[in-house]
């Protein structure tokens, strides 16, 4: 059986989120520039879609969103840290803030 692969990211103590990869649907840039969703799967009682909405420096969305696609796939770790607020953890320098999960 492979191993499954997880993303987390964290706003909070109280307000993170663990999706798995196969949950992911896409990623989309805000009208600023200087924000990217992650769509996935919702995993609530309804079953509706969430978000992960991070805040990254302005001009780097693609490089961004391109370290986020090669720490999933390239990753030796099944927990793979997006972004994290309480410990200061990102994947990427330019990425700022985690601003809200929506699950």
């Amino acid at each position: 059986m492979a191993n499954k692969r997880f993303i987390y990211a964290a706003v909070a103590a109280d307000d993170a989120n663990v999706i798995p990869v196969s949950a992911i649907l896409g990623m989309d840039v805000h009208s600023d520039a200087e924000s990217i969703k992650i769509h996935h799967a919702g995993f609530d009682v309804q079953d509706n879609n969430g978000t992960i909405d991070l805040e990254v420096k302005a001009g780097s969305v693609k490089t961004v969103m391109k370290a986020i696609v090669n720490a999933i796939n390239f990753s030796k770790d099944a927990f793979v840290v997006i972004g994290d607020d309480v410990n200061s953890v990102y994947v990427h320098t330019d990425l700022e803030d985690v601003t809200a999960t929506v699950n």
